[in-house]
């Protein structure tokens, strides 16, 4: 699993896109390169998956009971 840790500020631009920090580029081959979810993390910052790492995560929170009010509340934020 490809971990990224640290904190980056980053700049958008007019359409909303951003340059991925070179620090991240460095831990990436191929087409893992290519391929990310970014998804509001549970403290006030954005999180930045590989796809790679954010199929186990999705896998388990689509596995949650849809029933419980605080899985949906949970899943929605998430």
């Amino acid at each position: 699993m490809i971990g990224f840790l640290g904190e980056y500020e980053v700049t958008m631009d007019a359409k909303g896109r951003f340059l991925l920090p070179a620090a991240f580029k460095k831990q990436l081959a191929g087409d893992a390169a290519n391929q990310f979810v970014i998804n509001r993390g549970i403290e006030t910052c954005l999180s930045l998956y590989p796809m790679q790492s954010w199929e186990p995560i999705f896998t388990q929170v689509s596995m949650l009971n849809e029933f419980d009010p605080k899985v949906r509340q949970f899943r929605r934020y998430f």
